[in-house]
């Protein structure tokens, strides 16, 4: 039995996956220490995904954390996946001394409030205290991460850029925890570099369920959902304008796969015209609003930077990198297919 669960439920664009990934890495030295992050995954979704998800990221999340051999495709599906990794839970927690258990998902906030009760009474097998820590980003900082994201996975075209359309529901998310455990039970963090801890999610989080600054510098981390310049980001458009007007279907793997490269290209920072971060802050306004009355956040009106000198040298640098490093490994892999082909 642990004394303490913190569950860390994102949100979303609040470098939830660099968090997972860095504490997954460092498991063992975290259990030294008194931390417990079951180490089989590095999202935690599965422990309550209990049906066929809705939301496209908790999709990914069940497929991403599912094994490669297994096929998710019906409710019973997921229930087998889910009770699988209860049990490897199970016997992650019962052969652990650590006084802390650790847990990270975006799914989590996810949940209704009835699965939110059902997850809770599940933890509470385990450990003495629960408590909710989720990060807060302001909501026109938000809906210009997350339409580059959706950018990222070809569900978005700059063109067709909606600010409203694009905003998470934020407050009502966490609404739906504060409705079962209240907010005594909640630590809200505001996602801005001038309010973390040493100015790194990962040091914050580390620091807020009482782990020790000597051994955050020792922490292995890397990396994760990097973001595009401009000039990647108008690639990008054109690729997914490009594959929706092709006559044949290209799957999202695809896709992912040919913005991948994209990373790679240097330029102008991600931004949006002066005209339409006035639409961005518009649309925020209502959901910063909600966060400040319900939940007393103070978060800090972000700058929106317009967009930047494109097409310096270093991007067309890179973009030459790229087109080559494509065309050897394409020319590579026509060669292993001929010598497949005559054996």
């Amino acid at each position: 039995m642990f004394e303490t669960c913190f569950l860390h439920i994102g949100g979303q664009k609040t470098g939830s996956t660099s968090l997972q990934h860095a504490f997954k890495a460092n498991a063992h030295l975290l259990e030294q220490n008194g931390f417990h992050y079951p180490r089989m995954r590095a999202n935690h979704g599965v422990l309550a995904i209990s049906a066929i998800p809705e939301s496209p990221r908790a999709k990914s999340i069940l497929s991403q954390e599912s094994k490669p051999t297994t096929r998710v495709k019906t409710e019973k599906d997921v229930a087998r996946l889910q009770s699988e990794f209860r049990s490897e839970f199970e016997a992650s927690a019962r052969s652990s001394a650590a006084p802390t258990l650790v847990l990270s998902s975006e799914h989590f906030s996810l949940l209704t409030p009835a699965g939110i009760k059902e997850f809770l009474d599940f933890l509470a097998q385990y450990a003495k205290k629960t408590l909710i820590v989720a990060y807060v980003r302001h909501p026109a900082s938000l809906i210009v991460s997350s339409a580059q994201q959706r950018l990222k996975g070809g569900k978005l075209t700059l063109s067709g850029f909606d600010p409203a359309r694009v905003l998470p529901p934020v407050s009502n998310r966490l609404e739906n925890y504060r409705s079962v455990v209240g907010l005594e039970d909640m630590i809200l963090r505001v996602f801005d570099r001038t309010q973390l801890h040493r100015g790194d999610v990962i040091k914050d989080f580390f620091h807020l369920i009482g782990g020790d600054d000597e051994v955050a510098d020792g922490l292995t981390m890397e990396t994760r959902n990097e973001s595009l310049s401009y000039e990647a980001a108008l690639l990008a458009d054109a690729i997914a304008k490009v594959n929706a007007d092709s006559a044949e279907t290209v799957s999202p793997k695809v896709h992912r796969n040919q913005v991948r490269q994209l990373k790679r290209i240097r330029g102008s920072k991600f931004a949006f015209s002066n005209e339409k971060n006035e639409e961005i802050r518009a649309a925020a306004r209502q959901e910063a609003r909600l966060l400040e009355e319900r939940f007393h956040l103070q978060l800090p009106e972000p700058v929106l930077p317009d967009i930047g000198e494109l097409w310096g040298s270093s991007t067309v640098d890179d973009i030459a990198h790229v087109l080559r490093d494509l065309t050897v490994e394409n020319a590579n892999l026509r060669a292993k297919l001929k010598n497949l082909r005559k054996s």
